[in-house]
């Protein structure tokens, strides 16, 4: 399993995806996740590899 490393462009915090903080939104087609920085709480969080 392939496991991606993010970094975060607020703080430059970088770890793997597991690490990751998530957050459940409504949208219009059903809820999304989206990723949120551990560290800060940003989610200026974006896949470096």
């Amino acid at each position: 399993m392939l496991i991606y490393k993010y970094e975060c462009k607020n703080c430059g915090w970088i770890g793997d995806e597991n690490q990751l903080d998530y957050e459940t939104v409504e949208g219009c087609i059903g809820d999304d996740k989206l990723e949120i920085c551990p560290k800060c709480g940003s989610q200026k969080v974006f896949m470096v590899s």
